[in-house]
């Protein structure tokens, strides 16, 4: 090369210095070549040696190589367990067996998204079970909080090797960048945004990514409880209200009031807050009081609606039905009769008074003293019309007389309250609706099907109407001395029963209204009727068929059918879901067997997606030789402690260069990056 073509040839050569320390510890400039387009025709450049790190240059111009050990003393920090030595990249090591298990690993939880849209549909239509739930309760919980993390966990690692497959066999920068960059939904449309590729690649990866929260709404909806109805008509059996009472038992009354009490007295306990309810505190069902409700303007046999938030009942206990469903609807026609008094004359009189001319055969002209013994307080109930007056029942519309009865309350001041009433029975028709067991009766009518006269009464028998009268008075137990039953406490204030029982004052019931006289006493003598019907079944002890109870005296019972609505919970395996499911959980599975498959095939290491790759052949971050085999991860490890820096790596020079940096000062010629500076590269993005 002669004179004039070498000093052309250092023309357009750009001459940057480079600092370089010395074993002695003083700093030579050195002036470094950077080869322009077209340069390489004219400057021979020899092949670079094996030991070769650095560009350097003779008194020639020409390279020559630099010593890695020199170098690496002079430039590069040490760093523990830095591998030095050469190795081959298929070299087995744990790493790379653990890493191919991880990946095997993962399989699993697509397995077992795939066996719960399985169990799913081998849910569907089934009746609620405790296993069933078990299911559901994953679908509920469990799994729509586990898919989206196990779904981003397999599919980033299938972007991330097929991004490291890629690059060894040799890719596009921007399909890299691309499949590096979409670690989540989010950061799917950033990547793609930012690097203006909207390709068949963005469309599939956005695609990938939304499958995430559609497998988990997926897990979350699949299978679903539901009702399912299905009509149809049963016999069903209840407690006749014509059976006979326990109390015409005159060989075992004594046993069968003791039973007969209990369940009159525990009516009364809830009477002020379930008073309007449609059943008792056994689940019977109640009947309305018909002569309560408005029935101007109907006809005979014409239904009247009745109002379960606001209804007058009959009794406080109710008439049991058996074999009713536990779920669903049943509609029921009750026959079914009950007592009603009319006290059309109310008065009060002394206590002491001979009663002989009033009081009946009941107590046989007694005097007070001698009815109420030894507590000095309480009511009486006795009859003035004789007993055993009808040899044929009479019909409806047959000429009767009502059976009289007297009802006497002890008042304060020793003044008694004297009602004379008459009892009749009332017949009706109740239309019962029960649904889960809840029973009311919504709508009622006077009996078509009952021809007797209303008189008629089981108390034209002695027997029963001796023993019914006197256990009433007794029903609640002795009261103390000069104070009123519950059954007055109550006629007198309803709200008042939880307390009567431990009450020790003396109720005065002449100011009662007649009406309200009439319906509370015509109210507790039902319950207490009722209840010695067959107390021992009307707490729930039914069987299927009333008939096969073995008692004294045997039951009576009427069987009818009934409309019933059967519902049962079942599952409900909801299709669409179901198909969603199954796709994500496939695409999750084909992306495990995929992501194993391509972690075996894949030689280089993982260097994508590190900020320690920056560090890879960086002239301004030293380090000593070799490593380059080293991925992110354990090149990361090893140089966790190094302290780098994006900055100006031409501080001093008019223009800046960007770059990832040791930590220095401007004495090396780098700085931190300035705002009001040129920087090579800026603006290209438009």
């Amino acid at each position: 090369m002669d004179g004039s073509s070498q000093a052309s040839q250092q023309q357009r050569w750009n001459l940057h210095p480079y600092h370089r320390q010395s074993r002695g510890g003083s700093m030579d400039v050195e002036l470094l070549p950077t080869v322009g387009p077209g340069d390489l025709d004219h400057y021979p450049i020899s092949p670079l040696p094996d030991s070769f790190s650095m560009v350097d240059v003779d008194d020639d111009g020409r390279p020559k190589p630099v010593e890695r050990e020199r170098f690496g003393e002079a430039l590069a920090p040490a760093v523990p367990n830095w591998p030095a030595e050469a190795r081959f990249l298929d070299r087995p090591s744990w790493r790379k067996f653990l890493g191919i298990f991880m990946d095997v690993l993962y399989l699993v939880p697509p397995l077992l998204f795939l066996i719960l849209g399985a169990k799913a549909v081998n849910l569907d239509g089934k009746p609620v079970t405790s296993k069933g739930e078990n299911v559901r309760r994953v679908c509920w919980l469990e799994a729509p909080t586990i898919f989206p993390v196990v779904f981003a966990a397999i599919a980033w690692r299938l972007l991330r090797v097929t991004a490291m497959y890629k690059a060894e066999k040799g890719g596009r920068l921007g399909t890299l960048e691309q499949l590096n960059g979409s670690r989540t939904f989010y950061g799917t449309l950033e990547t793609h945004f930012s690097l203006q590729s909207f390709n068949f690649l963005a469309i599939g990866l956005i695609v990938l990514w939304t499958l995430s929260p559609l497998g988990s709404q997926a897990s979350l909806r699949v299978l679903m409880v539901s009702d399912r109805s299905s009509p149809f008509t049963r016999a069903l059996s209840y407690l006749s209200t014509n059976q006979t009472s326990v109390l015409a038992d005159q060989n075992n009354v004594d046993s069968y009031r003791f039973a007969v009490d209990s369940l009159y007295s525990a009516s009364l306990l809830p009477a002020g807050s379930n008073g309007y309810s449609g059943i008792d505190m056994w689940g019977n069902v109640k009947i309305p009081l018909y002569e309560s409700l408005d029935s101007t303007g109907v006809s005979s046999g014409s239904w009247l609606s009745v109002d379960k938030s606001n209804t007058t009942y009959s009794s406080l206990v109710g008439i049991p039905i058996t074999d009713l469903p536990r779920r669903g609807q049943a509609t029921i026609s009750i026959e079914s009769s009950y007592f009603v008094f009319a006290c059309p004359v109310i008065t009060k009189i002394a206590q002491d008074k001979n009663l002989k001319a009033i009081l009946g055969p009941v107590h046989g002209g007694e005097r007070f003293s001698n009815i109420w013994g030894e507590r000095q307080a309480g009511f009486f109930l006795d009859t003035t019309t004789p007993f055993n007056r009808m040899i044929a029942a009479p019909q409806r519309g047959d000429p009767i007389t009502l059976r009289r009865v007297v009802f006497g309350s002890l008042g304060p001041q020793n003044w008694v309250t004297i009602a004379n009433c008459s009892i009749q029975r009332s017949s009706v028709e109740s239309a019962v609706t029960c649904v889960d067991r809840d029973c009311y009766v919504s709508k009622i009518r006077k009996s078509t099907q009952d021809g007797r006269a209303g008189g008629v009464t089981p108390f034209e028998d002695s027997t029963t109407c001796t023993n019914l009268f006197k256990s009433f008075a007794e029903s609640t137990g002795s009261s103390p001395k000069f104070s009123s039953t519950p059954t007055e406490q109550y006629m007198n204030d309803p709200s008042s029963t939880k307390s009567a029982f431990f009450s020790s004052s003396l109720v005065d019931l002449s100011p009662l209204r007649q009406e309200l006289l009439e319906r509370r006493l015509s109210l507790l003598f039902n319950t207490y009727w009722q209840a010695s019907l067959a107390p021992w079944y009307l707490t729930g002890g039914a069987t299927r068929n009333l008939s096969l109870q073995q008692s004294t005296p045997s039951l009576q019972t009427i069987a009818t059918p009934a409309s019933i609505i059967l519902s049962a919970e079942i599952y409900y395996c909801k299709r669409l879901w179901l198909g969603m499911l199954l796709l994500s959980s496939l695409v999750m599975l084909f992306c495990g067997i995929a992501t194993v498959m391509l972690h075996y095939r894949v030689l280089a290491p993982d260097m994508l997606g590190h900020v320690s790759s920056l560090t890879r052949e960086n002239r301004y971050t030293p380090l000593p030789p070799g490593g380059c085999a080293l991925d992110g991860a354990a090149r990361t490890r090893l140089l966790k402690n190094l302290r780098v820096r994006i900055e100006d790596v031409k501080w001093r020079e008019g223009v800046g260069h960007i770059t990832l940096s040791s930590v220095r000062g401007p004495a090396d010629n780098v700085g931190m990056l300035r705002k009001r500076r040129l920087y090579t590269g800026i603006g290209l993005d438009g």
